[in-house]
């Protein structure tokens, strides 16, 4: 591990506040971990931080890195904590926000249905159908590409961070 801390101090790789002292053993590896979930899990698995979608910036794994390599792990651990409450907040007010549009878009179909059920025509599917129907197609393919194991996205996670 001292060799990994060597190379990092050695790139001219500097952490901004912390000229005097370099990241601990615990903090690279706990780094090196995180760039392994950003480069190799998040990109295939479906969704983006909705953290980052709403207010831009960094997603939640990189606020998280930066933060362990900046003041250790365990000084992280509240900002972190922190970081995924408001990336939860973030996921619902994004679920809501779309929810409403596809509500107002769907004003006009549903208007459409009323009347084509008039006619003798059937009705089309009702919106609540749409949205249930959209998130089984999107949990299936997460499935599929996680196969019979997701060790790495448990229930708890899938309603924000990335």
């Amino acid at each position: 591990m001292a060799m990994l801390q060597g190379r990092i101090q050695d790139s001219g790789f500097r952490i901004p506040g912390t000229e005097s002292r370099s990241p601990g053993v615990a903090a690279l590896v706990a780094a090196s971990a995180i760039r392994g979930y950003q480069r190799w899990v998040s990109p295939y698995k479906g969704y983006v931080c909705a953290h980052r979608q709403l207010h831009g910036g960094w997603s939640c794994s990189e606020f998280a890195r930066r933060q362990i390599l900046e003041n250790g792990v365990w000084r992280a651990l509240p900002g972190i904590a922190n970081q995924f409450r408001e990336c939860g907040e973030a996921a619902q007010y994004l679920r809501r926000r779309r929810r409403e549009a596809m509500l107002a878009a769907a004003g006009a179909s549903e208007h459409a249905g009323v009347l084509a059920m008039a006619r003798g025509g059937s009705a089309k599917r009702s919106l609540e159908e749409r949205i249930y129907e959209e998130g089984e197609e999107k949990r299936k393919r997460l499935n599929e590409l996680q196969g019979d194991n997701p060790w790495w996205v448990g229930p708890e996670w899938r309603d924000g961070c990335g």
